[in-house]
């Protein structure tokens, strides 16, 4: 009864509540089945501490298991080389903060205004032609103070009132540039104070390279704590080869008129270890930019004609640094191991599919895969069709689990006999047998009529053989799974002879299959 009402009540309540009622409700109901049980001479903690897990199915295909070892193979390639030492899936990383200092320092030696093609004093053929001028390094990158941003000026327009003067800077592209900073995880570092976590310039191997990657041989000179690139080759970095082209906005003027913008990348991969050792620069041209800012060389209000002011075209070059440090993390290891064990049940799920609908022996392949169960509503309503599937299905995992026998103990495949089927008791030994258990005679094997166990195939000895009472219940069941309805020569046990009395017994045996306590014993 508790069975039935467990099994009527199960999918009742909603919610998320339910399934952990119906959990809660099945360990109860193990439980009480094996106190029952023990009264039959089991042992409750067999019952108890039952272990379950999944049941696989080994299809023989060689071209399925190709496929499926080439998927292992890649999954582990993948966790291997991509993730592990490639990407160091096994580390917690942190990225890493820069604090960037820059300068701008002026060559030697300057050529004078005759020489150059942009000046009016020389031979004035470029794209655009303007006076030149020049002046102290702090001039040439005024506004910028020394941080992560570094201007160098190219054109320069002074207004007062309203008037204005243009004139071009003496060939900023000599300039050079300094570049000095510390890498660090702040967290990292902050936390176990290692200096692995914290490295400077000069603990670092640094190179400069193109828009392709391919590194400059002498781009970059170390002096003492900077690292000194020369304005002309961080444009040629860029893919800006003359400042004297037009510019990519407006092509009536030049990029030296203009101005144009520079991201200058700092790039520090992790190593093996979780430190960085090497850094990248690479230089890129922010499209159809103008570096542009303004200044101011008096806050006197009492100049006549107002405050000069000083609008300065030029080069803006924003330097930003990315990268990762990291530790070693059990539980990021884990991660990328379940992410590729996802990965390769995708693949499973994949080739399953195309078993189950594509492939040439997909019937098969899915009478393998799927177990189909007998029909529950008309299990509901008592249908006999529906019993005998049930009836078959218990024999089958009876057989399986060794409580009976199809063929004797001893192997045919041993004894190179045909193997010896088991006998089936008359319907009136049946009858006999569930209302005397005890008096069942000529429906067990020879060796458990006489009380010793069979020997096992393998050797040592079998199970125990069934007691009377269960041989006559699990003979019904095969009869029922074997197409044989002992009732229709049958009478019931109570009033022999009588039709009444065998109408009684079928809707007894009808409302036993209806309130479900077939599940646990014959009906």
């Amino acid at each position: 009864d508790l069975q039935a009402a467990f099994r009527r009540g199960g999918g009742a309540s909603g919610g998320g509540a339910a399934p952990v009622r119906r959990d809660v409700g099945r360990m109860i109901l193990d439980i009480l089945i094996a106190i029952r049980n023990y009264k039959n001479g089991a042992k409750p903690w067999h019952e108890i501490l039952k272990y379950e897990t999944t049941k696989r199915v080994i299809i023989k295909d060689p071209a399925l298991g190709l496929i499926r070892w080439l998927a292992i193979l890649l999954m582990f390639m993948y966790l291997s080389i991509f993730r592990i030492y490639y990407n160091k899936a096994y580390m917690e990383t942190e990225s890493v903060t820069g604090m960037v200092q820059t300068s701008l320092k002026a060559p030697d030696v300057l050529p004078v205004p005759s020489q150059l093609a942009y000046c009016n004093a020389g031979s004035a053929d470029a794209l655009s032609v303007l006076p030149c001028v020049t002046g102290p390094d702090a001039w040439v990158m005024a506004p910028s103070s020394g941080g992560s941003d570094l201007f160098v000026a190219t054109r320069v327009k002074d207004v007062l009132g309203s008037s204005e003067t243009k004139s071009f800077v003496i060939e900023p592209e000599q300039y050079t540039v300094g570049i000095t900073y510390t890498v660090q995880a702040l967290s990292f570092f902050h936390n176990t104070q290692d200096p692995m976590y914290s490295k400077s310039i000069e603990e670092l191997d640094t190179t400069l390279v193109d828009g392709e990657g391919t590194p400059y041989t002498n781009g970059i000179t170390r002096v003492s704590r900077f690292d000194i690139i020369t304005v002309g080759t961080l444009l040629h970095a860029a893919g800006i080869t003359d400042l004297d082209n037009a510019h990519d906005a407006d092509e009536s003027v030049s990029n030296r008129y203009d101005g144009l913008v520079l991201l200058f990348n700092i790039e520090c991969p992790m190593d093996n270890s979780g430190t960085v050792t090497t850094c990248e620069y690479k230089v890129d041209h922010l499209y159809q930019s103008a570096g542009e800012v303004f200044v101011s060389s008096s806050y006197d209000t009492s100049v006549a004609g107002g405050i000069p002011t000083q609008e300065r075209r030029g080069i803006l070059i924003k330097f930003k640094m990315s990268g990762t440090m990291g530790r070693f993390d059990l539980e990021s290891l884990l991660l990328a191991w379940v992410a590729s064990l996802a990965l390769l049940e995708l693949v499973s799920l994949g080739i399953n599919w195309l078993m189950s609908y594509i492939l040439p022996f997909r019937g098969v392949y899915r009478m393998l895969m799927y177990d189909e169960s007998p029909n529950f509503h008309e299990l509901r309503e008592g249908s006999h069709k529906a019993a005998k599937a049930v009836d078959r299905l218990r024999l089958e995992r009876l057989s399986q689990s060794g409580h009976i026998y199809h063929s004797p103990p001893d192997s045919p495949k041993l004894a190179g006999a045909s193997p010896v089927p088991v006998p089936m008791p008359a319907p009136s030994q049946v009858s006999s047998a569930r209302s005397a258990p005890g008096k069942l005679s000529g429906a067990s094997p020879p060796a458990q009529q006489q009380g010793s166990r069979p020997p096992s195939p393998q050797g040592g000895t079998a199970m125990p053989p069934p007691s009377p009472g269960q041989h006559a219940n699990l003979m019904l069941a095969q009869q029922r799974a074997m197409g044989v309805d002992p009732r229709s020569r049958s009478t019931s046990p109570h009033t022999p002879g009588s039709g009444g009395g065998a109408a009684a017994s079928e809707g007894a045996r009808s409302r036993c299959r209806r309130s479900h306590r077939w599940l646990t014993s014959p009906c």
